[in-house]
């Protein structure tokens, strides 16, 4: 084999690393794509997750504010049934002690009272 031989085998080697070469840039670019749009999506989900935390801060607050209100509601509802359960004893121990005599008071100012015909 002469010289010549041997430089055009090293030129097809070259051709065949400079196109190997080549094929493996083209990879790496894709690579690089992929990643690229990899982390894009992992930004925006991670910014995502950062509004969907405030979001429950915000809806935990909300749930705290509705807890107060109800039970203020609760006491309320609580004294309110207090006041009418008194209201309810007072009116039975009215209805007990009071309307009865009443009645006798009644029957006997009836029986006090002059009949027309017979007088």
């Amino acid at each position: 084999m002469e010289f010549r031989d041997y430089i055009a085998i090293l030129g097809g080697l070259v051709g065949i690393l400079a196109t190997f070469t080549g094929i493996m840039w083209m990879l790496v670019q894709q690579i690089n794509k992929r990643i690229d749009t990899v982390e894009k999506r992992i930004d925006s989900v991670e910014k995502r997750i950062g509004e969907l935390r405030e979001d429950i801060k915000e809806l935990r607050e909300e749930v705290k504010e509705i807890n107060r209100r109800v039970d203020g509601l609760k006491e309320d509802v609580n004294r309110k049934f207090s006041e009418l359960k008194e209201e309810i004893r007072e009116f039975k121990d009215y209805m007990v002690l009071e309307v009865p005599h009443k009645r006798r008071l009644h029957r006997v100012s009836v029986i006090k009272l002059p009949h027309k015909q017979g007088e």
